[in-house]
């Protein structure tokens, strides 16, 4: 067997093992198995389809159809079987699985029967007006398609289903990937200047924590008429599942009771009434069941927005602790050595030319996917990616040529697809991601992984792989299939790009109000101010916890007045109110924390006569990339 078989073999091993990891560093806690198993599946699938594409495409360039080896043979059939179970496992669960497991999740039948019914019924109906809506569209194709083909070279109606789920996924990723092509690399330029990234992620606080504050009110409302339910006996087993659900979303979130206080004003008008709508008096199992709805789908937000606002606090934290190192070089450089001083250097220097540098690799890639997509209509072979098909190159040199542009057009799809919020506030966080993200994720990993492939092959202009000969139905449909990746797909695309590159949408969507985080000057200064004052309040509980270690990281932002060079972080906070704030710095018995590398400080009595450089000899930690315990 050829090493490359075998190769590719321990690849997708790899892969198996490095989902799983990913998986588990994503999925919350306490997590349904059945999801931790279908999501895993879902993107296994589409990382083994990103490896199996360059492997299909090498193997294909070798193949000699006049005298075949056995050993080619072999891999040549192994490789059609490979893509139709990958094509009929993807399909499952992308069209059938994930949305059926989506709607379970969230359902509030106490019967896993009457749920699972439940959630069938629900698919069915709307796949029932879907293919209403759609059923002229598929018959004409179908007809249009085989009005002058012999008997035997007709299509099914399956291929035309499969030719229009393609036609969809294209759309989807022409829209995603123009939008992440240009906003990836102006990512990277941007998270470089630290100070334009705190402004923006202020702002961003600021409007999530609104958005929290409201679902809290609601939610603290809900659980309170819930946990004051009247009901028969009859009744009692189903409010006791209730509550010990309640219970367990209270113990995932330890921080929920302390806010349920802080909102009681607005949750009690003082006559009994919770303000929420559940009645507490007539209580029947089908209201109990939307009750049990209702409060699932808040849960899954509240924890979401949550971590969405946990994730950008922390990250403004390590942001302002790079800038106030960066204002005390004689402080770290004195007391730092070994890696924590190279620690110091990267980020502080060397990490913003980093991601400048990377800003300029993928404006690179941006416009050779481009230049390549407009040639992909050319009957004339001037594609950029075609000679590394026609190279012959040894299998190594290949895969990776092909595995990296593939993989780029799926990271400006998916950072396309978390960047525009087309899933609303569906995002992924270390140990905070909920059932329906994680599920709406692989759903759109399977969904336009097949449709990607089709195109990269044609951009590569791969003959006879296994993939065009398993999945040739699409060559037939001359206008959906081959001219819509041909035609439509490029000048789409760059239509798009131009628009993105330009900022049309971005203008376009704050004329429609869509933007959610566009501001006037003034309001953008109040956003800020706001997000300053929940950052510190964030910090001083991190701080009271024994969490942060980092005496940088541990510097308020908040002031009475801006610092002269106009930036929002400085070197010494001006509120004295915070505990561990640089001057004076306080100092923590926590016992021999130098040998722990934990931050040494200046004690209580200090007056504050001493040198950057005597702090900085008791001021030794410096951990770049701040690690914190546990995210509340």
């Amino acid at each position: 067997m050829e090493a490359s078989f075998w190769v590719y073999i321990v690849l997708v091993a790899v892969i198996a093992v490095l989902t799983l990891l990913m998986e588990l560093r994503y999925m919350r806690k306490k997590a349904p198995i059945l999801v931790y198993f279908t999501v895993y599946i879902g993107w296994l699938l589409g990382f083994i389809i990103v490896a199996t594409l360059p492997f299909d495409i090498y193997t294909s360039s070798n193949y000699d159809k006049v005298n075949p080896t056995e050993e080619m043979t072999f891999i040549r059939n192994f490789m059609k079987w490979n893509w139709k179970i990958l094509y009929a496992l993807t399909s499952s669960l992308t069209w059938i699985i994930f949305p059926i497991q989506m709607v379970y999740v969230v359902r509030g039948e106490f019967s896993r029967l009457k749920r699972i019914l439940k959630t069938l019924l629900a698919n069915l109906i709307s796949y029932c007006i879907f293919i209403a809506l759609g059923i002229g569209l598929l018959l004409a194709i179908y007809f249009l398609v085989n009005n002058h083909k012999a008997k035997k070279d007709r299509v099914g109606i399956f291929d035309v289903v499969y030719v229009l789920t393609t036609v969809y996924g294209l759309f989807l990723i022409v829209f995603l990937m123009s939008y992440g092509m240009v906003a990836l690399p102006k990512s990277l330029w941007q998270r470089s200047d630290y100070q334009d990234q705190i402004k923006k992620k202020l702002c961003k606080v600021s409007v999530i924590e609104e958005k929290l504050n409201d679902l809290r009110i609601d939610l603290t409302n809900n659980i309170s008429a819930l946990e004051n339910l009247n009901a028969g006996a009859d009744m009692q087993p189903y409010l006791s599942i209730i509550k010990n659900e309640i219970q367990d979303f209270k113990e995932r979130n330890p921080k929920f009771e302390e806010e349920c206080n802080s909102f009681g004003h607005l949750t009690d008008g003082g006559d009994g009434c919770t303000g929420s709508d559940i009645d507490v008096h007539d209580v029947t199992l089908s209201k109990l069941e939307g009750y049990r709805s209702k409060y699932k789908i808040e849960f899954g937000d509240y924890e979401r927005i949550h971590a969405m606002l946990e994730f950008n606090i922390r990250q403004v934290m390590v942001l302002q602790s790079y800038i106030n190192a960066k204002e005390s070089p004689n402080l770290r450089r004195t007391g730092l050595k070994g890696c924590r001083k190279m620690k110091y250097f990267y980020y502080i220097h060397a990490h913003p030319i980093l991601l400048k540098v990377f800003c300029v690799i993928c404006a690179i890639f941006s416009v050779v996917l481009l230049y390549t997509e407009l040639t992909n209509f050319i009957k004339i072979d001037i594609s950029t990616f075609s000679w590394i098909v026609n190279g012959h190159f040894n299998f190594t040199a290949t895969f990776i040529l092909l595995f990296v542009p593939l993989s780029y057009m799926l990271a400006c799809t998916y950072f396309g697809f978390f960047s525009v919020k087309l899933a609303s506030w569906y995002e992924l966080y270390k140990n905070h991601s909920d059932p329906v993200s994680m599920i709406w994720s692989g759903t759109m990993l399977a969904r336009m992984i097949y449709p990607m492939s089709y195109n990269f092959i044609t951009l590569v202009r791969a003959k006879n792989t296994a993939y065009s000969e398993v999945l040739t139905i699409l060559e037939d449909f001359t206008i959906l299939g081959r001219g819509m990746n041909q035609y439509f797909f490029p000048v789409v695309l760059v239509v798009f790009f131009l628009m993105n590159l330009f900022n049309i949408w971005s203008k376009l969507f704050n004329c429609l109000g869509l933007n959610q985080f566009s501001f006037d000057k003034l309001e953008a200064e109040s956003r800020i101010q706001e997000g300053r004052i929940s950052v510190d309040q964030r910090r001083k509980e991190l701080y009271e916890m024994g969490e942060i270690d980092d005496v940088f990281l541990r510097s308020s932002m908040s002031s009475d007045s801006e610092p002269e060079n106009g930036m929002i972080g400085q070197k010494y906070s001006i509120n004295s109110g915070v505990p561990g704030a640089i001057s004076p710095m306080k100092k923590r018995d926590k016992g021999n924390d130098s040998k722990k590398g934990k931050v040494l400080a200046v004690s209580d009595s200090d007056d504050g006569s001493q040198t950057d450089e005597e702090i900085g000899k008791k001021v030794i930690n410096f951990n770049g990339k701040v690690k914190f315990k546990s995210v509340d």
